[in-house]
């Protein structure tokens, strides 16, 4: 391999519209049973550096920026929207595989994006980790309480209240009301309706959690599946078998996702958590401390970072 001598400055190459380059050339030789022949075929162009370490293309200076590779963990960021709002975020990166990126919008509604992919309220990757149903979730980041009422008048004080828990229909059992649904008046003819003599109600749940669930359209971990599924593969057929592989393949696969030990290490001292180095697969329990501490943040608990910072 070599180059041919260069008869062109980079200076004349800049003033021309030029690239700065040498041609580059490969002499082949093919042994036949006879004789062997030689030929010289054209490689294309190899690109040179200028005295100051530039290179010329089409007359224009350009230099090489290598790609800046992210360090595994989690960063949590605020960006100030034009109404004057802090809106939150965090990012969950790891060392090999889809990131993770969660953040308010101006409704105080969570969503989340993987891979950098088409938004959907947070909630839904959580029923798809593990938490699958209203209440699992209520549970994850509060607690509930039981209160028993003997009469329908005795409903009227928990209205602004969120249900606990899901209520079904006393005759067909069917679901008509979800937990974390607000309780209205025309709420309590329904409840009473439905047989119950005590229901569970929401204490110390965030309201953006609230806010969350009551954009989510899926009920159960296998439509957060295919929800899922419908964001990062548009198009495909969607089905429960494809969903489920895909949701193995992105976080339950060694192979495909992997915090690393750092990553691991800096996602235990930012959320105070003690899991195993060697835990490097996510966890839905991983997910809820991070959208714990980015309600912590709205709060004006703990502090953001720069993901630039060396």
């Amino acid at each position: 391999l070599w180059a041919d001598v260069v008869l062109i400055g980079w200076g004349e190459c800049l003033r021309n519209g030029l690239s700065f380059a040498a041609p580059l050339k490969v002499k082949l030789r093919m042994n036949g049973p006879k004789e062997a022949r030689e030929q010289e075929v054209y490689f294309g162009e190899v690109p040179l550096m200028t005295e100051w370490g530039t290179f010329v293309v089409n007359g224009d200076e350009r230099v090489v920026v290598s790609q800046l590779h992210r360090s595994p963990g989690v960063i949590f960021e605020v960006t100030v929207h034009p109404t004057g709002k802090r809106l939150f975020t965090a990012r969950l990166i790891p060392y090999r595989g889809a990131w993770i990126e969660l953040e308010f919008d101006l409704y105080d509604v969570l969503h989340v994006a993987i891979d950098r992919r088409r938004k959907t309220p947070a909630t839904v990757l959580l029923r798809a980790l593990g938490l699958s149903t209203d209440e699992d979730i209520l549970h994850a980041f509060g607690r509930t309480e039981t209160v028993s009422f003997t009469s329908a008048g005795e409903l009227k004080p928990l209205i602004g209240s969120y249900l606990g828990e899901r209520i079904l229909d006393g005759t067909t059992g069917q679901v008509v009301l979800r937990a974390g649904t607000k309780i209205t008046d025309e709420w309590l003819d329904t409840i009473w309706q439905s047989g119950r003599r005590e229901i569970k109600l929401v204490v110390n749940v965030s309201p953006e959690i609230l806010k969350t669930l009551e954009k989510d359209h899926t009920a159960t971990r296998e439509e957060a599946l295919l929800e899922i599924f419908r964001r990062l593969r548009p198009g495909d057929l969607v089905n429960l078998p494809s969903a489920e592989a895909l949701i193995q393949r992105l976080f339950f696969s060694p192979r495909h996702y992997d915090l690393g030990r750092v990553g691991r290490f800096i996602v235990n001292r930012k959320l105070s958590l003690q899991q195993p180095l060697e835990e490097r697969l996510l966890s839905g329990q991983t997910v809820v401390e991070v959208i714990n501490y980015l309600l912590g943040l709205r709060r004006g608990e703990g502090e953001t970072d720069d993901i630039d910072h060396l």
